[in-house]
């Protein structure tokens, strides 16, 4: 009768630490799926972040160069006096705040 005892605990140990063991891997299933999960999703935000900085910043830089053009224009077409230039026309149209010379 003792071995049947001990055979039927012995048993249950050996059942609860195979639930036990599976619980573990499970969660631990579980707890990299969300890890992994949690950094593509951080990784999709700073691609995203990244690609807006360096659209605003290509813009501004065009932008910036752009101005710079037109205030070379602007410079060139003052000395050498050609008020009525096609360039200078198209200068004042859309600059039409001059600097005083």
């Amino acid at each position: 009768m003792e071995l049947q005892s001990t055979v039927v605990f012995m048993f249950h140990i050996s059942f609860d630490l195979i639930h036990l063991l599976l619980h573990f891997i499970w969660s631990t299933v579980v707890f990299l799926f969300h890890i992994s999960f949690d950094l593509i999703h951080l990784l999709l935000h700073f691609i995203w972040s990244t690609a807006v900085f360096m659209f605003h910043i290509s813009f501004d830089l065009i932008h910036l160069l752009l101005h710079f053009i037109f205030h070379l224009v602007h410079c060139f077409v003052h000395e050498t006096d050609q008020i009525n230039h096609p360039v200078q026309i198209g200068f004042d149209i859309l600059h039409p705040v001059h600097f005083n010379h």
